[in-house]
């Protein structure tokens, strides 16, 4: 048996390592990631200190998962989301600024769903619930949302971390 063993060793054909392409595309990738969530953790925080909110933002964005993060004023006009809104969505960060939410729903959307949610932020307490939207080119997605209302002493802002499922 040790004879097959060495034959077999010797018939071998050793390739050279060649992964390294591959290893690094992939760390720089990884590396691009971390980065633009760094960026976008960093957008948040400066609006956690300008408007002074007593929620712990770094906290919520490292526990949680998302794809998209969509951030709204009193009157839930969006006034600031991230890059994977925008590949989300197809909607740019411009076109949304300013409006609300509710642009992203369509014709089957469900209306006891809407008003459910409505109900929920009214609470003024953090809450998931899934809602179909619509992207830019029209195709239809189930969107899981985690709204936190993120208040001073009363809630000025919504935040809604958003993912297709």
């Amino acid at each position: 048996m040790s004879n097959s063993i060495e034959e077999y060793i010797d018939k071998r054909v050793i390739m050279p390592l060649l992964s390294w392409d591959i290893f690094s595309q992939f760390s720089l990738n990884k590396n691009d990631i971390y980065n633009l969530q760094d960026q976008e953790i960093k957008q948040l925080l400066y609006f956690s200190h300008k408007y002074k909110w007593d929620q712990n933002i770094q906290s919520i964005l490292t526990k949680n998962s998302y794809e998209a993060l969509v951030l709204t004023n009193n009157a839930k006009e969006i006034i600031w989301v991230n890059e994977g809104f925008t590949k989300m969505t197809g909607y740019s960060k411009e076109y949304v600024k300013h409006k609300t939410p509710s642009f992203l729903q369509g014709k089957d959307t469900s209306e006891n769903k809407k008003t459910i949610i409505r109900k929920k932020i009214n609470n003024n307490t953090p809450f998931k619930e899934v809602i179909l939207n619509y992207k830019k080119d029209g195709t239809p997605y189930q969107c899981e949302i985690y709204i936190i209302p993120l208040k001073k002493e009363n809630t000025t802002h919504y935040l809604a971390l958003e993912k297709a499922i």
